[in-house]
């Protein structure tokens, strides 16, 4: 994959926590994931959407990708 592929996975795999647990923990990770760097924020979350047909477990995640906005 390139930088500039819009497309992107993780799978998380746990025999030993609730379902419900892992994903409220998943959505709040990736509700306050961030990269800052000398005061710039990159790659932070736009949109969360959860659900995706009929696969209620899905999270689909937006981010903002650091090399389509200019610096300030």
């Amino acid at each position: 994959m390139k930088e500039d592929i819009p497309f992107g996975f993780t799978i998380f795999f746990n025999k030993t926590t609730d379902l419900q647990t892992i994903l409220a923990r998943r959505e709040k990770m990736l509700k306050d994931f961030f990269i800052e760097q000398e005061g710039n924020k990159y790659f932070e979350t736009l949109e969360l959407t959860k659900g995706y047909h009929k696969l209620k477990d899905i999270l689909i995640s937006t981010h903002q990708n650091p090399e389509n906005v200019s610096v300030k």
